[in-house]
Formats: C-alpha cells, sequence, structure tokens
C-alpha cells in the first residue's frame, strides 16, 4: 500500500514552472470508470481505488460555500470531470467529512493546476508523494455564519490531465440547534480517516 509523506514547504515557484516540472506527455480521453461495490476502477486515465467498504460514494458535494466544480474551488462550469467523492459513514447535518477526486485536461486548468487557493496558508502548504507521483498540497479553513469549511487539498499533474484531491471537513457550529448538538468526529479524526484513502489510491499513466 502506497505511503504518504509531507515536506512543509512556505514558498512555491510560478505556477506554469511547477506544472512543466510534473507536466508529462497527452493522455487519450477518458474512459467510463466502473464501480464495484467497494471498488473503484477508470482506465483512462488510469486509477484504481479500493476502500473500506463502510465508506458511502456520493453525488452531492455543494453546501453552505457553493456548488462545486470538478474540485472544492472549481465553478460548476469550470471544465472538468468529479470522478468519485466517498464521504465518511458517520457524517450528519452538523458535520460531514468527504474525500473527492477530480481531473481536468483544460489547458488552463493543467496551467493553473498547481496553484493553491487564494485562501490557503503558507503554514499548510508543501509537497507530498502520493501513489508513487508528486503533489502540491495546501490547507484552507473558511468560516460564515455558523459555517465551515477545513480543506486539505492535493494537485499534480501528471501525463496531461490536472489531478485534484480534497479532503473537506465542513458544517455547522452545533449551539445554533436547541438542544446543542455535537459534531459526529472531531476534525483532526476526520482528517486521519480521509488520509487512510489516500494509501488506497493507484495512479498508474498509460
Amino acid at each position: 500500500m502506497p505511503c504518504l509523506s509531507l515536506r512543509s514547504s512556505a514558498t512555491f515557484a510560478a505556477p506554469a514552472l511547477v506544472t512543466l516540472a510534473l507536466l508529462g506527455g497527452c493522455a487519450g480521453q477518458p474512459s467510463t470508470p466502473s464501480h464495484d461495490g467497494s471498488f473503484y476502477r477508470s482506465e483512462r486515465p488510469a486509477i484504481t481505488l479500493d476502500y473500506a467498504s463502510e465508506l458511502v460514494r456520493v453525488g452531492h458535494t455543494g453546501g453552505h460555500f457553493g456548488p462545486h466544480g470538478w474540485h472544492s474551488f472549481a465553478a460548476p462550469d469550470s471544465p472538468g470531470q468529479r470522478l468519485i467523492t466517498l464521504q465518511l459513514p458517520d457524517s450528519s447535518d452538523v458535520s460531514r467529512a468527504q474525500w473527492r477526486l477530480g481531473i481536468s485536461r483544460d489547458s488552463m486548468a493543467v496551467y493553473q493546476c498547481l496553484a493553491p487557493p487564494e485562501s490557503a496558508s503558507s503554514e499548510g502548504t508543501g509537497i507530498a508523494r502520493l501513489a508513487g507521483h508528486r503533489f502540491v498540497t495546501f490547507e484552507t479553513s473558511e468560516a460564515d455564519m455558523n459555517h465551515y469549511r477545513h480543506v486539505h487539498g492535493y494537485r499534480s499533474v501528471i501525463d496531461g490531465t490536472c489531478y485534484a484531491i480534497d479532503l473537506v471537513v465542513e458544517g455547522v457550529n452545533g449551539t445554533v440547534y436547541d438542544p446543542p448538538r455535537q459534531p459526529p468526529f472531531s476534525r483532526d479524526r476526520a482528517f486521519e480517516r480521509l488520509q487512510q484513502i489516500n494509501g488506497d489510491l493507484q495512479l498508474d499513466e498509460r
């Protein structure tokens, strides 16, 4: 099972330069992925994910912070494809935790792929090795009207495709309920569980 390692870095090279460093050749058109229980596979690009059966595959990722495109910071009409979203089974309307994978071959998306969003904190940026490939990493935290969203993002350009993996913990302050409600998990524990999914991901250039 692949392991994930992190090397912190507070600064990044220009997106175009970093993209060129990771950019491979041109890939074919995406194939129709297959789903079988707790197994996900796509032939083009070559992606395999054998995930824990307790995880729930969901299609909805929108929330208080708006609808999402192929990654958590992309507009709904942004060119790209959300491949799979997995949710922790004990998620609730107070707090939910999701693992999201999306790709895009759009030239502008590939060019901007490795640039963290403006809301990313400098302390949370770095480089990780995931499924045998180098990924730029970042962390964001947002709050608005008793709602919150925390994202640990991973970005890489592989064989001409931008890969976006987002680990998302979001919800609402439980004290707004009467009586107050507790979240089903702590933020740290939710991210620990979501990061375990990273170790089950396989990406192979073809």
